[in-house]
């Protein structure tokens, strides 16, 4: 096969809900998969989204994989304390990757995250191939000690790959490196919307007549939750906002330690829902739906879809 110029590809993905990198992750998987490249992903152990996604699309999935080695430290990420933490207890996890890496024996490996280059070192070893995938924004100022060293670390990738140029400039890579912009886009055959708005409102249970403001990004101080809510307490017209997304329940009701560990996310979970309640006391302004496989009919019943990002973490 590889004679052929077929490849054994393994993609490591480790995020196991939904989202735009787990979109992308089975977009590209299927493009290799079209172009006669043998491919697997690796994804979280355990019943997820991501791994749900896999199974529907027909996508072969890893068994039984370990935790990714990641180093967190990006725009979106939590202070580099935790990041060190987090990165420190992970290394439990190389020999158990070693060990996987050695049974798939891929000709290249694709890490879906910027937050993944602690792994490149581990396939250098194995003289594997690998592509990074950047979809993180770079946090801070970019001649810091802390991002030059990443940078450093992730020029040390056969490939890497920006959503963006703007992406591609602030990391300013050496020229030596191997390295693209590849957007990230919408792919159509995931969306059926040939249903009228009535519709979609009937098959959800709304309004027929109310005007739908929808909000996809779950009560998250990031993707701007706070905002949005506090545009409903502003605004007189009569809308109703439709919240999807994670709802942060863990964190609304988490254990004293956990809201240590996580206090401003925690605080500003609370405080968003403390709001919603007050808003929602004459009237249901605010409908939170949470979680969602399927978008087809919210993106269709609703009226309008806002994004008030509340910091820059992904292009």
């Amino acid at each position: 096969d590889r004679e052929r110029g077929t490849m054994n590809i393994l993609i490591i993905h480790h995020y196991p809900g939904l989202g735009g990198a787990t979109l992308s992750c089975y977009d590209v998987a299927r493009a290799l998969i079209e172009t006669g490249h043998h491919t697997v992903v690796s994804v979280p152990a355990g019943e997820n989204e991501a791994r749900r996604m896999a199974d529907k699309l027909n996508i072969e999935a890893v068994d039984g994989a370990p935790p990714v080695i990641q180093f967190t430290y990006h725009n979106g990420s939590s202070g580099i304390v935790r990041c060190v933490l987090k990165y420190l207890k992970m290394q439990r996890y190389i020999a158990k990757w070693e060990k996987l890496i050695d049974e798939i024996s891929p000709d290249i490996v694709l890490l879906n995250s910027s937050v993944q280059w602690p792994m490149i070192k581990l396939l250098k070893r194995k003289g594997i191939k690998s592509i990074l995938f950047v979809r993180e924004t770079m946090r801070k100022n970019q001649l810091g000690l802390i991002n030059r060293y990443i940078r450093k670390k992730l020029s040390q990738a056969d490939g890497v790959t920006f959503l963006t140029k703007y992406d591609l400039e602030q990391w300013d890579l050496p020229t030596y490196v191997k390295q693209y912009v590849i957007p990230d886009s919408v792919n159509k055959d995931n969306y059926d919307m040939t249903r009228t708005k009535e519709e979609s409102r009937k098959k959800l249970g709304l309004d027929i007549e109310k005007f739908y403001v929808l909000y996809v990004g779950g009560i998250n101080s990031i993707k701007g939750a706070g905002e949005i809510v506090s545009a409903v307490e502003w605004l007189e017209e009569p809308f109703v906002e439709t919240v999807l997304g994670d709802l942060a329940e863990n964190l609304r009701q988490c254990s004293f330690l956990k809201s240590l560990i996580q206090y401003r996310e925690a605080k500003y979970v609370k405080k968003v829902y403390r709001q919603i309640e007050m808003i929602n006391k004459t009237e249901s302004r605010i409908q939170l739906k949470g979680l969602q496989r399927k978008m087809d009919d919210w993106l269709n019943a609703c009226d309008v879809v806002v994004f008030p990002v509340g910091k820059v973490h992904q292009a």
